[in-house]
């Protein structure tokens, strides 16, 4: 699906579930050629405009499998300070699980790989109040030679500040550096 037909389908979604809401881009990274430049993707100087954020991973593609995705908010990888729930689906089995880690959340083999793509959609909550928390809600589908998962996952964050950046972790190494044709977005829904 290109983004723009995307995006259109994502703000029906997000006019329909605030009210009138509105949704609008921040920053958008586009993977350039195989094997691309980094297995890191950040968005930096988050305005704190919004109510919601919203992290869309479209066609996602890296060289390797048998990893996990993670999201770190304000550079922050402290394991402590992390915590999530996730209910997923992969080929007949499904699994309910708990973490306390930024990456510990997509189970493995189930990352964006060459074999297949993935769609990975994040919703962060009052990402500008560190008052009442951070929560952030992914859900994410991944097809790959023939098989796939889908999962849901639910994300706390402890801060004591407002989310100004955001990561989305791969692990080091070339294997798992996102190529051509993944694209991820990073809107702002609603006004504080």
């Amino acid at each position: 699906m290109p983004l723009g037909a995307a995006k259109a389908a994502l703000l029906g979604a997000a006019g329909s579930a605030g009210g009138g809401a509105t949704m609008e881009l921040i920053s958008e990274f586009v993977a350039g050629g195989y094997p691309g430049v980094s297995g890191d993707i950040s968005f930096t100087l988050i305005p704190q405009t919004y109510r919601t954020l919203r992290v869309v991973m479209a066609n996602g593609k890296r060289a390797a499998a048998a990893t996990t995705l993670g999201m770190t908010f304000n550079g922050d990888s402290t394991t402590g300070n992390y915590s999530n729930s996730q209910f997923y689906n992969t080929g007949s089995n499904t699994t309910f699980g708990t973490g306390s880690a930024y990456d510990s959340f997509t189970p493995a083999n189930d990352g964006p790989t060459a074999a297949g793509s993935c769609f990975w959609m994040a919703d962060i909550m009052n990402y500008a109040d560190a008052s009442v928390g951070t929560a952030a809600q992914i859900h994410y589908g991944f097809a790959q030679n023939g098989t796939g998962a889908t999962g849901i996952i639910a994300l706390g964050y402890n801060q004591t500040s407002a989310v100004t950046s955001l990561t989305l972790v791969s692990p080091a190494g070339a294997n798992y550096y996102f190529f051509q044709p993944t694209v991820v977005a990073l809107f702002g829904i609603g006004s504080t």
